[in-house]
């Protein structure tokens, strides 16, 4: 089975978030960071676990 890296889902997080932040306005910048912010902690929890 393949699995991703963690810089390459890191990698592809940016790239969507990048996508999501388009055209946005600074409230709604606001909850994409928070966003990437709590994927990035529950992440960083899994990968603990490895």
């Amino acid at each position: 089975m393949n699995c991703l890296k963690p810089e390459e889902i890191a990698l592809a997080g940016t790239a969507i978030a990048m996508e999501l932040a388009r055209g946005k306005s600074k409230d709604e910048l606001k909850q994409i960071k928070a966003l990437v912010q709590q994927v990035q902690s529950t992440l960083s929890t899994l990968l603990s676990f490895n």
